[in-house]
């Protein structure tokens, strides 16, 4: 490679840092994208690269640039301690959680006191339901920094997943005097809200963290939360609009569109054309567990409830599926000619939480 090539990777390179520096990330990543183009082994474009890409939530691609910058460059955890926290946090967004922890930990190996390296790797523990590790890391983060109110927020999330709903709203109503308009706080009251079953608290929770919430994204899993407790209320058309909301922002939204579907359901006949609409909806995203749900469905309204009938009685479905199933199951049963199945499936339904609104007359008889 000529000095003339490099030097201009060398330029570009620095011309991405001035616009990193102003927040102006495109132009950044075009400068990052032609000092690579003049020096394609330069391993300090590609780590400014990977966090202008991540900044802008490209986790592929700026998980991509970071690890080939470890390449070119061994050393680079050495020098730039950070890296450790968004090799795991691009993970973590992709949902490499066993790989988010790795890095998480050998970070925290070489920098015991980096107070966001035990956050993170905090939020991971949550999303695998490893709730006491969670906690043991969200004290260590709160221990280094004892006002966060992300801790108190990331600590209630931790409480209500292990139920103690009374440490959840302690932290909840702590973030809360921190800063009072703070919406993650209100979604977590929401949330013990909902599981409590006080559905009008909840209601009200999740406007208060969608009035507070400027994200698109984070409100349509908002808003989708709060339809589920209006469906519990009874109030299907504030459901419908929520979820066609949700939808509005999150086209793919799948819990949103399953959801959708059977708020209307008494508008919608047990047929082929449901069944390919059941299956358009599982193809939103194949490895939800409500995929496989909808395809079960879908293959009763084609007319095979008893292959409908075993997907739902031989799949290991996930927590907070339960009541879906048992009623779809009671669904099956009744149109197999096993009403006695049906009753019992309905009934375990209904203890299991299922909404009053969603016992749909024409499908439970």
């Amino acid at each position: 490679m000529s000095l003339l090539e490099r030097a201009r990777g060398l330029t570009q390179l620095g011309w991405g840092q001035w616009f990193w520096r102003r927040g102006k990330l495109a132009q950044a990543r075009k400068a990052y994208d032609r000092a690579i183009g003049s020096w394609p082994s330069l391993g300090r474009a590609y780590l400014a690269r990977g966090e202008c890409l991540f900044r802008l939530e490209e986790w592929q691609a700026a998980l991509a640039d970071y690890e080939q910058a470890q390449r070119l460059k061994p050393g680079l955890a050495r020098s730039h301690r950070s890296l450790f926290y968004s090799l795991g946090m691009c993970r973590y967004r992709l949902k490499e959680y066993a790989a988010a922890l790795d890095n998480f930990s050998r970070g925290l190996e070489r920098y015991p006191k980096e107070a966001r390296l035990y956050y993170a790797r905090a939020l991971t523990y949550l999303a695998l339901g490893q709730t006491p590790a969670g906690q043991v890391d969200c004290q260590a983060y709160l221990k280094l920094r004892p006002y966060a109110v992300d801790g108190f927020v990331l600590r209630s999330r931790l409480a209500c997943a292990s139920q103690d709903y009374r440490a959840a709203l302690a932290d909840v109503a702590f973030a809360l005097k921190l800063e009072p308009g703070l919406a993650e706080a209100y979604e977590v009251r929401g949330t013990v809200c909902t599981r409590q079953r006080d559905y009008a608290g909840a209601v009200a929770a999740f406007g208060a963290a969608l009035d507070l919430a400027p994200p698109p994204l984070q409100k349509a899993a908002w808003l989708v939360e709060r339809a589920i407790n209006y469906l519990a209320l009874s109030r299907l058309a504030e459901t419908r609009a929520d979820l066609k909301q949700a939808l509005a922002f999150e086209p793919l939204q799948l819990r949103a569109s399953w959801l959708l579907f059977w708020a209307e359901l008494d508008d919608i006949r047990p047929d082929e054309a449901g069944a390919v609409r059941l299956n358009e909806i599982a193809a939103l995203d194949p490895t939800h567990p409500l995929s496989l749900l909808c395809r079960a469905v879908a293959a009763g309204f084609a007319g095979r409830w008893d292959e409908s009938l075993a997907l739902l009685e031989e799949t290991a479905w996930p927590e907070g599926d339960e009541w879906a199933v048992s009623f779809w199951r009671g669904v099956a049963c009744r149109a197999l000619g096993r009403p006695a199945a049906a009753i019992g499936a309905f009934e375990q339904a209904r203890k299991l939480g299922l909404p009053v609104a969603l016992l749909t007359p024409p499908y439970t008889g």
